[in-house]
């Protein structure tokens, strides 16, 4: 018997996840149809393909071989503003028996929670609809969301094999769900997926040697930290390309700061930290929600920080701010991104 269907008659699926768009979906065509056949009863269309007019169609139609309808308007923040308030009148009058189910994005690399649709359109769908969160979980709950993976995949896979994956693949479901499948046919019929294995086989995101090349910094690994750069900025790279590669660098910097005060009172990050010493750190980036729940972090901070003392961070703060100065084009030295780079990488990297 299937679930009761959704009272909403328009649904809105917002979020940055591909695959939890997708999983919602068909969530609900379960809910709404039960047995019937879906060729006959859902009827999907892409608005930046199709614009407005076979939308408008959709809704106003019907069909005689199933009793429930459903449409299923993918991305419908392609359309233009001007079509997206025509939209809004028609949502309040869809034909009996037709549910409306659509997909919006925010803008790439930002996680607003409302949709960018037109304030017409949003304010029908707030009359006769719902808008439901898609996005990835954020740092604190997607290592249980990566165990549940593995789980759905009949596999068992420990915390600190899925922050293994997360630290490799990034934190992004479309990118995780696909590396949890292949780990899954990777360890064929062992219940458990290790990080040993995670280690072999997952794909490095493109990102990770930024990650790799902060790392080397924190180890003060001067060589390798030359060869990444010059793999982040090859000498035909455009000017302000270093720029968020150096935002992660000053993140990174930031972070083994906050671990230095913290090794100043206990010998570890992982066990209680004294409330007047997480009162002293700051909210963004903060270390203590860096780490949570993620023991091999914690343990990579502590290493690293100490390899630096309070006025060693201090300097390196003020090298980053020049670094930065240079990159935007002030100052008299006009100097390429990789040069800039170079320098205060060195610079961060003297013992």
């Amino acid at each position: 018997m299937s679930a009761s269907p959704p009272a909403k008659q328009v649904i809105v699926l917002h979020g940055d996840s591909d695959v939890l768009k997708r999983r919602a979906v068909q969530e609900l065509l379960d809910q709404l149809l039960g047995d019937a056949d879906p060729e006959y009863a859902v009827e999907r269309l892409w608005a930046k393909e199709t614009g407005l007019e076979p939308i408008l169609g959709a809704l106003g139609g019907f069909s005689l071989l199933a009793p429930e309808r459903v449409v299923i308007v993918h991305e419908l923040q392609e359309l233009s503003n001007q079509d997206q308030k025509r939209l809004a009148g028609p949502l309040a009058s869809i034909s009996p028996g037709t549910t409306l189910l659509v997909t919006t994005s925010p803008p790439t690399g930002r996680t607003d929670r409302k949709p960018r649709l037109a304030a017409d359109l949003l304010r029908a769908v707030e009359k006769v609809g719902e808008v439901r969160d898609c996005f990835s979980p954020g740092d604190r709950a997607l290592p249980q969301w990566v165990m549940a993976e593995a789980r759905l995949q009949g596999k068992l896979l420990g915390s600190e094999a899925a922050n293994a994956l997360i630290e490799l693949v990034g934190a992004d479901c479309d990118r995780l769900a696909p590396e949890v499948a292949k780990l899954a046919l990777y360890v064929g019929s062992a219940e458990q997926i290790s990080e040993d294995n995670v280690r072999a086989v997952a794909f490095r995101a493109a990102d990770s040697t930024i990650f790799d090349l902060v790392d080397a910094i924190g180890r003060k690994d001067l060589p390798t930290a030359l060869d990444l750069v010059r793999r982040q900025l090859p000498k035909e790279s455009r000017p302000g390309t270093a720029i968020p590669l150096l935002g992660m660098i000053t993140r990174h910097l930031r972070l083994l700061w906050q671990a230095v005060t913290v090794l100043k009172v206990q010998s570890s990050l992982e066990g209680e930290i004294p409330e007047d010493v997480r009162a002293r750190l700051p909210e963004d980036p903060n270390l203590l929600d860096a780490i949570r729940g993620r023991s091999f972090l914690a343990r990579k901070y502590a290493q690293q920080a100490r390899n630096f003392t309070d006025s060693q961070l201090a300097r390196a703060m003020v090298r980053v701010a020049e670094a930065d100065m240079a990159l935007k084009g002030f100052g008299d030295a006009q100097w390429e991104d990789r040069m800039v780079i170079e320098t205060l990488v060195i610079a961060l990297c003297r013992r």
